[in-house]
């Protein structure tokens, strides 16, 4: 102890400079607090009795020193009895919850006690429980803000699950779900935007950023004169170019934040989120930025007769244009189509159409994957998603992005929730080098190191449905037979005809998008000359008939199926720019209507390589 005695001595010269002082006994009292995270009553109350005696702010200050004393000397996470210390010096901290520097001490002191060092390993898992059940027990905004903070940006498995249960006990404590505290963070966004406007005066100019939809913004600048402009003052980046740098800055964090809270909202659904009424209107309906998210979305009010409404022109609506109100008592939560019979889902799509309505991502229209007679034969393992091939580079970079990981020693790709014990596990054999064979997929139950295989029957509706529109996703941009241009071994040459051509592409989003192409394309300029034929859009151009493939896109040409391989060039005037579609997340759908409107007019073509192919006959 002396010679760290020494070393606080030398950086806080009055605090071991009479062993009678007041400060050198808390010190000491730090020192006492023990192995637990938790203190003893006794030492709680002689911590009080103590600190009355000190000048509050000199003693703040003092406090936050040692903080930054210790993450610069980090053998005191692991010395003798110096985590003691630590720990005595966090529970002080509970004195100033009202502190903003208080979280983000116990912030650094968390990071730190979960690092490992070469020699010592961790330092100090004791003291990181510490600051974690100070978080907990203050059970505030700002608590959560740090918890979450922590779970995000620490990346070791075992110390995210030791996080993970204090956020269950943060949730117990506030009886309000993660989910819920994640979106009272967002209350706390303030860009400033009024009626649907971000304004900035830079010089004597004024920015204005008009939000048009989540997706859709206009940039305006108002001239001192009072005209308006949209490009940007030239004289601006030579008299303000930091200030200009900032605002830029911001407008691309108001277009992040809705891209990022759009993910959010959709993984509700994973989540079963509910959210009370109060905290949905201040969140989603009376939100400057985040009502542009909501807005065109369906909700289920949860009373004694549950209602379905939209959230249309700021106003809750059921289908027969009537206005809803729910009760204070009342709770909501997104809509999901897997929990309502065929007819209303449709009678939602139709709504869409009628009013035209674009929603923020398919919900409406959103692929509904039930449990199939196979699967209630199997019992635990379903084989909807097996014997595809798999390009591994693709599936890997996808996994990532769609949070999911991949178990190199097991060979399966998996997704273990934050919110729960489940583990959904997809099996992989190796086709090759290159590419993935899919094989069984399984939901698990983790129980410490122990798993245990649940019946299919028992997983949620809505979760089962969620996690097989993931790995339809996985198989439909990942599978070898959604390229084109793929040239593989022959031994795989029957799986890409499959998937192109055959029964594999017969997918639940094909069935969607089939549903969207029928509804949309008789209303086109083309339309008279499209038509259906099992699992293709038939377009009769001048030259060849042709067969687009709706679940992967690929193409055939009559009489004889012959393989078309085209890519669409990105023309200046988009046939597409003004063709109303219900949602804007499906980027195959929008790639078949570019080629049925390339086809129609194939005798215009100028590329020589398709021309090369419609006029070769067999």
């Amino acid at each position: 102890m002396i010679q760290d005695e020494q070393k606080l001595a030398q950086a806080m010269p009055d605090a071991f400079a009479d062993r009678n002082s007041i400060r050198y006994i808390l010190f000491q009292h730090f020192l006492s607090f023990g192995i637990k995270k938790n203190p003893s009553q006794k030492w709680e109350k002689n911590l009080q009795e103590l600190l009355q005696q000190f000048n509050p702010n000199e003693l703040k200050e003092t406090l936050f020193f040692i903080v930054e004393f210790v993450l610069e000397n980090k053998e005191w996470f692991y010395t003798d009895n110096r985590p003691a210390f630590i720990k005595g010096l966090l529970w002080t901290f509970k004195n100033y919850i009202n502190e903003k520097r208080t979280f983000i001490a116990i912030e650094k002191i968390v990071q730190t006690a979960f690092k490992k060092d070469k020699i010592q390993g961790v330092l100090s898992t004791s003291i990181g429980k510490t600051g974690l059940q100070i978080l907990t027990d203050f059970a505030n905004l700002e608590s959560f803000k740090s918890l979450n903070f922590l779970q995000n940006n620490i990346k070791e498995n075992s110390f995210k699950k030791i996080i993970h249960s204090f956020l269950e006990e943060f949730e117990k404590k506030t009886n309000i779900s993660c989910a819920i505290w994640e979106d009272r963070l967002l209350l706390a966004l303030d860009f400033g935007i009024k009626n649907g406007i971000f304004e900035q005066k830079i010089g004597e100019f004024t920015y204005q950023l008009h939000i048009k939809s989540y997706q859709k913004f206009e940039i305006i600048w108002i001239k001192p004169n009072g005209e308006t402009q949209q490009s940007e003052p030239a004289i601006l980046k030579k008299e303000h170019a930091l200030a200009l740098e900032n605002l830029k800055n911001m407008t691309a964090d108001i277009r992040k934040t809705l891209q990022i809270q759009r993910h959010h909202l959709e993984d509700s659904w994973r989540k079963n989120t509910i959210w009370n009424i109060s905290d949905w209107i201040n969140i989603y309906q009376k939100h400057s930025l985040l009502s542009y998210l909501s807005e065109n979305l369906i909700w289920k009010i949860i009373s004694k007769e549950n209602k379905i409404c939209i959230l249309y022109q700021n106003n809750l609506q059921n289908l027969e244009n009537e206005m809803i109100i729910p009760d204070q008592n009342d709770t909501i939560t997104l809509w999901h189509p897997v929990e309502s019979e065929v007819e209303i889902t449709l009678a939602w799509r139709s709504f869409l159409y009628q009013k035209k309505i674009i929603q923020p991502f398919k919900q409406a229209f959103r692929e509904v994957y039930v449990l199939t007679a196979a699967e209630q034969k199997t019992n635990t393992y379903s084989l909807r998603f097996a014997a595809h091939i798999l390009v591994q580079k693709k599936m890997l970079a996808l996994l990532n992005q769609r949070n999911w990981k991949f178990d190199f020693v097991e060979n399966e790709c998996f997704l273990q929730l934050k919110s729960s014990d489940l583990k959904i596990v997809w099996g992989m054999e190796y086709a090759s080098n290159d590419y993935f064979s899919s094989q069984k997929l399984s939901f698990l139950q983790m129980v410490g190191i122990d798993k245990k295989t649940i019946p299919l029957v028992n997983i949620p509706a809505i979760f089962f449905s969620e996690m097989m529109r993931d790995i339809d996703l996985f198989v439909a941009v990942c599978s070898i037979g959604s390229d084109p241009y793929w040239q593989g071994e022959n031994r795989l040459e029957d799986y890409w005809n499959a998937f192109s051509f055959g029964e594999k592409s017969e997918t639940a989003s094909a069935k969607v998008r089939k549903e969207v192409l029928e509804k949309i394309v008789p209303t086109l300029k083309i339309g008279h000359l499209c038509s259906f034929e099992k699992n293709f859009l038939v377009v009769e151009g001048k030259i060849r008939t042709y067969k687009i493939n709706i679940g992967s896109g690929n193409i055939l040409m009559k009489p004889n199926d012959e393989y078309l391989c085209i890519v669409p060039e990105r023309k200046k005037h988009n046939p597409l720019e003004h063709i109303f579609l219900p949602f804007d997340t499906d980027n195959l759908l929008s790639l078949i209507l570019s080629k049925a409107f390339l086809l129609v007019d194939d005798d215009k073509t100028e590329d020589a390589t398709i021309l090369s192919q419609i006029k070769r006959r067999k």
